[in-house]
């Protein structure tokens, strides 16, 4: 009886050895998926912020469209004037 329970006992030690190096094993690969999820919460954070300030170069890139439009607008009315003025002289003239 007194060897059954030595190789009950043995077993049960075996056992909780194994189970206490699989928790282990797992306690490790948390760890290592904890640690990869912080660095693409980083990578993704890092990105949002990126993202937004492109976002915000793109909006001055189109207030800077806007305003080089009305610029030639304007040169190209000019221009016209000019040139209709330039038209006058030259009929004048012949």
């Amino acid at each position: 009886m007194e060897e059954k329970l030595d190789m009950l006992m043995k077993m049960m030690q075996a056992m909780g050895a194994d189970i206490q190096k699989r928790f282990d094993g797992m306690e490790e690969r948390l760890t290592s998926i904890e640690e990869r999820i912080q660095r693409v919460e980083e990578k993704t954070d890092a990105s949002y912020l990126m993202v937004q300030e492109a976002g915000k170069g793109v909006a001055q890139l189109q207030v800077d469209v806007n305003e080089l439009r009305e610029e030639v607008e304007y040169l190209h009315t000019k221009a016209v004037e000019h040139d209709k003025k330039l038209f006058k002289i030259e009929k004048r003239i012949h």
